[in-house]
């Protein structure tokens, strides 16, 4: 039921034959205490909606190709790590909980939509730092289907960074980086070349200290990536904060790449670009 919580001990196990998807709070959420995995007989069983993990989790447990969906939230806590990821329901959030540096692995390693392990939102909290290309990433970049958040009304300190990125991080929804109560969350662009940032929605960033590393001011020389604006609706560029001298926003490299009649929205009053739009 909502707010209610159902635990498995270390080494427990959720196994299905199918049934009904959970599409409300009602359904509680599930927590493996340590090491788990989950079992289904049918592709995208069972479905889950909300689930917290806390040790090595399997969603593909009898390794038929038969990996479990997430239709709300998967948290990952101090001391997970996805062994084999589960699908992602086009409304789920992918939560990362560590607290901590945490190497992004298989629970976002693909940039195929409807693929396993290809998220739709991405939320970052709890003074969590996710490296991106600490380990392998796919030949075509990394892709989410929805937004990415970076920081919580109660957690600052979280940074999302491309580390050494030659392929681009594609976010087809919105980018929002820290928000009115929390400072130091940060979104930091690769200095090997290819590692962009590419943007179909919103470009929000909240007070003058969160910050997108992505200039000569943020990152050490050389580097030669920038933001990149895609898609066919119009993108908003904005830095909120009460003090109108400090919403600024530096591009090192701006393109706007926009179809089907799509622009590029500015709001902030003060917007600088070092090398090129």
């Amino acid at each position: 039921g909502t707010n209610q919580n159902l635990n498995i001990a270390n080494g427990g196990s959720i196994n299905s034959t199918g049934g009904n998807q959970p599409n409300d709070p009602a359904a509680g959420t599930i927590t493996f205490q340590g090491t788990g995995q989950t079992t289904g007989t049918n592709a995208g069983e069972p479905k889950l909606y909300d689930v917290t993990i806390n040790g090595g989790m399997d969603f593909n447990g009898s390794s038929n190709g038969q990996s479990a969906t997430i239709w709300n939230t998967l948290q990952l806590n101090a001391g997970s790590f996805v062994v084999d990821a589960p699908f992602y329901h086009n409304s789920s959030t992918l939560v990362y909980n560590t607290g901590g540096s945490y190497n992004r692995s298989v629970e976002w390693g693909q940039a195929t939509p409807g693929a396993q392990g290809y998220p739709y939102n991405v939320l970052v909290q709890n003074s969590t730092t996710v490296n991106l290309a600490n380990n392998s990433i796919p030949s075509a970049g990394l892709e989410m289907g929805g937004n990415l958040t970076i920081g919580t009304s109660s957690s600052g300190f979280n940074k999302v960074d491309l580390n050494s990125a030659s392929k681009p991080l594609r976010i087809l929804g919105n980018l929002v980086i820290g928000d009115p109560a929390t400072y130091n969350n940060r979104l930091t662009l690769s200095t090997v070349a290819g590692g962009n940032l590419e943007l179909a929605g919103n470009f929000t960033r909240y007070r003058v200290d969160n910050y997108y590393d992505n200039s000569d001011d943020d990152i050490p020389t050389p580097h030669y990536n920038g933001t990149i604006f895609i898609g066919s609706s119009t993108s908003v560029v904005d830095v909120v904060d009460n003090e109108i001298n400090y919403r600024v926003q530096k591009f090192y490299k701006m393109t706007v790449n926009k179809t089907g009649g799509g622009d590029v929205t500015l709001l902030v009053p003060n917007l600088f670009i070092e090398s090129e739009l």
